[in-house]
């Protein structure tokens, strides 16, 4: 706090409730987009497994060579120039590579499950729990650092199935700063617009 700006902090002192309810806001909205990735098929149908049963139906049709060719040659006026050579590095998805995904999400479902679907259920969309005891005992149990985890695995993996689709690459999860402290601390001129975690 030492080192904001007297004028932003004067903005922020103006006007609390804003953004107290902007804070929560988006904390809740987390929780809950985290509640339908990771939650039970049962409730939750698009989920991340039905992603993955998707992934692996079209992986013969979407993720094809000729696919693939067709989509970059809407993109490019000039692909019969470079389209051939391109097409010759392209990745065809095997059912392996998503099921190794597939298992890489497996961890941040049980951070899901243990730490954040109780106060899901409990106090963000539903406040079950009223009692301020039970309810520090809820949270207690969560730790910041496992949701940013958990947040940054699926923009890893939403980079690794974009490559995928739009430049036939092998989907890898590329590493990436999930802590929101490290992301903050860079100039702003040196985040990449094009890194999803970072935008």
């Amino acid at each position: 706090v030492a080192n904001i700006n007297p004028d932003t902090l004067a903005a922020f002192n103006v006007t609390p409730s804003f953004w107290i309810t902007a804070r929560v806001a988006m904390e809740y909205q987390a929780i809950m987009s985290v509640g339908k990735i990771f939650g039970p098929r049962k409730t939750n149908p698009y989920n991340i497994d039905s992603l993955f049963q998707v992934l692996r139906e079209c992986r013969l049709t979407v993720f094809s060579k000729e696919a693939l060719a067709v989509r970059k040659r809407r993109m490019s006026s000039n692909a019969a120039e470079w389209l051939p050579q391109f097409m010759e590095s392209v990745h065809v998805p095997e059912e392996q590579d998503f099921n190794a995904l597939h298992a890489l999400s497996k961890p941040h479902r049980k951070t899901y499950e243990t730490q954040w679907e109780q106060v899901r259920n409990e106090h963000v969309a539903h406040t079950g729990i009223t009692d301020p005891n039970a309810r520090w005992e809820m949270f207690q149990k969560t730790r910041i650092s496992d949701l940013e985890e958990l947040i940054g695995f699926l923009n890893q993996l939403y980079e690794a199935l974009w490559r995928m689709y739009y430049d036939g690459r092998r989907p890898i999860l590329e590493p990436a700063s999930c802590s929101v402290k490290d992301l903050v601390a860079k100039k702003l001129e040196d985040l990449r617009s094009s890194r999803n975690q970072e935008h």
